[in-house]
């Protein structure tokens, strides 16, 4: 299965405006969404900005087949992210 993945991102005046997760199968899963709202929540946290988010599929290092815009809130990919890490406290 060639399961091989790259990312990027679109940067104007030093900051993120966009955050790209590219994925060589060409149907989403469960944790390559996750990826791609971990990666927006950390480039808007370090950066104090509000990146879109795409998940690029049927990557072939030329061409792609689809790019879905993934939309994230904040908030709840740090409660994802806190609930992963063992809980409330974390």
């Amino acid at each position: 299965m060639g399961v091989r993945r790259g990312g990027s991102s679109q940067v104007r005046g030093g900051t993120p405006v966009e955050v790209v997760e590219l994925k060589y199968y060409d149907e989403p899963d469960r944790y390559s969404v996750t990826q791609v709202r971990i990666y927006a929540w950390l480039a808007a946290r370090c950066f104090e900005c509000r990146p879109k988010a795409y998940l690029v599929l049927g990557w072939d290092e030329r061409r792609y087949k689809r790019r879905l815009e993934v939309e994230y809130a904040l908030q709840e990919v740090e409660e994802e992210i806190k609930g992963l890490l063992g809980g409330e406290g974390s």
